[in-house]
């Protein structure tokens, strides 16, 4: 009984406590402020790095946007832009 009640405790104390609040609600935070930090560590306040993180940021907007369209259509429409 004492050996049940003892593994109870680690795997309430690793996996519960431990995975389940890494992945879940608390490591979402914990992920969003360090995500912000970094991106507060980017404004130096000099124009051209705004800028330049304004144009990265649209480039990678395309691009998820382009990965999520059908890879035959991509195709498609480079060979009309080609083609004309």
């Amino acid at each position: 009984m004492h050996n049940t009640l003892n593994f109870s405790n680690v795997v309430f104390r690793y996996w519960d406590r431990g995975l389940v609040e890494l992945i879940g609600p608390m490591g979402l935070v914990q992920l969003f402020h360090y995500l912000s930090f970094q991106l507060e560590l980017l404004a130096t306040g000099f124009i051209p790095h705004y800028a330049l993180i304004i144009i990265s940021t649209l480039f990678l907007l395309i691009f998820i946007t382009l990965l999520s369209i059908p890879f035959s259509i991509i195709l498609v429409v480079l060979y009309l832009f080609i083609s004309l």
